[in-house]
């Protein structure tokens, strides 16, 4: 009778075997593990050298069960000893290996008891830094139930519990010295191929949520400037395909009238200028004054700088992003608000007098009720507080 013994030291190896497994299914050689072991007959002597026919199989259990990977092939004994490698003859589907595994050996027909567990090496813990996982999994492959999960990585949380916790925690403490640099790391990057040569790639990401929110995005921390939350770089910009809720509408402008434009001012068009290195239209505006109820686009939000254009990774950083402070003097940019809710600075002689649903145009040193709605871009949502500033929605003409 044979019996397949293994030493710790021989433990340590085929526990190695699920890394090489792995390793070797990331750079798209053929997925396969090492086996090594020893064969003893019911003396506990070693068996006769020579060449033996050996069945390999792995289970998800201990005993019973249906193998989801098989194959026979002749191993070398000598002195008891053998070394063989498992996925050679027939290639081992790595997806597998997401749960865990028990090796079963048949012998010249004889099985041996008790299945080996496959064990996880120390160092297969844990991605060491600067690893690379590269996968050509076709996308037909269906994994825990899900289709088409054919990629480099999956990563699947399985505590369907009511505080499971995360799929994917991405951190990165990396402290660039400002803005610029900053905009040259990020916790996460998602990039479509575009070396193919092809005029459309996938999407870069897709998030999908059942019964929950699809995305939280938040930027900035306290003391620190308001960013934005997200930065949509294209001809199109964004689609929201379901309901807008607390949706603004802003566009990035310059000042070019003599007058400081402080958050909350209404303002004026005054033209539009090409941006040469971004290629597109920036437009020219003015501090509103008494009688521009004509020229009216909307309303001054956030001060903005202009930065140098790179591009990084194949993304653009630079153009324009947000900056400290409440005001922006001549040649300055800013952001105006045309569509949505912003606070509106209201005329010191009309404080008292701006009630919830009154429309609003411009007056003597701010906001004020207009006379008819022709001369409106936004409508009182709140009574004017202890700055001057009143919630409006604004829906520029």
């Amino acid at each position: 009778m044979i019996r397949d013994r293994f030493t710790k030291l021989l433990q340590r190896l085929v526990a190695a075997t699920v890394v090489g497994a792995m390793l070797t299914a990331c750079v798209g050689v053929t997925p396969k593990m090492t086996h090594q072991g020893r064969l003893l007959n019911s003396s506990g002597q070693p068996v006769a050298d020579g060449n033996y026919n050996v069945t390999y199989s792995l289970y998800t259990a201990s005993t019973g069960g249906t193998a989801l990977h098989s194959e026979s092939k002749s191993v070398a004994v000598k002195n008891g000893l053998f070394s063989s490698d498992i996925g050679v003859t027939k290639a081992i589907t790595p997806e597998i290996f997401a749960q865990p595994l028990f090796l079963e050996m048949v012998v010249n027909g004889e099985t041996l008891t008790p299945r080996q567990e496959l064990m996880g090496a120390p160092y297969a813990m844990s991605l060491a830094a600067g690893a690379v996982v590269q996968g050509i999994q076709p996308i037909t492959r269906t994994l825990l139930g899900i289709p088409n999960t054919g990629s480099a990585l999956v990563v699947a949380n399985l505590d369907s519990s009511a505080l499971g916790g995360h799929g994917l925690v991405v951190m990165n403490r990396a402290t660039p010295p400002n803005d610029t640099e900053a905009q040259k790391v990020a916790a996460l990057e998602v990039q479509a191929d575009r070396a193919s040569g092809t005029t459309r790639t996938a999407y870069a990401a897709s998030f999908v949520s059942d019964g929950f929110r699809g995305i939280y995005v938040k930027s900035g921390t306290a003391g620190a400037a308001t960013f934005y939350d997200a930065i949509f770089d294209g001809p199109v910009g964004i689609q929201v395909a379901g309901s807008c809720s607390g949706c603004v509408l802003a566009y990035t402008v310059r000042n070019v009238g003599s007058s400081l434009i402080q958050t909350g001012d209404m303002l004026a068009a005054a033209g539009v200028e090409v941006d040469q290195e971004l290629g597109q239209p920036i437009m020219l505006v003015r501090k509103a004054e008494a009688g521009d109820d004509a020229a009216l686009i909307g309303v001054a939000k956030n001060m903005m700088a202009r930065n140098a254009v790179e591009e990084v990774n194949g993304k653009r950083i630079g153009g324009f992003g947000e900056r400290t402070g409440k005001t922006a003097v001549t040649g300055e940019y800013l952001s105006v608000v045309v569509h949505g809710l912003a606070q509106v600075r209201a005329s010191s002689k009309s404080v008292s007098k701006i009630a919830i649903g009154d429309r609003l145009t411009i007056g003597e040193g701010g906001s004020t009720r207009a006379t008819g709605v022709e001369n409106s871009i936004a409508r009182a949502m709140s009574v004017v507080d202890g700055d001057g500033l009143v919630w409006a929605l604004v829906n520029a003409r």
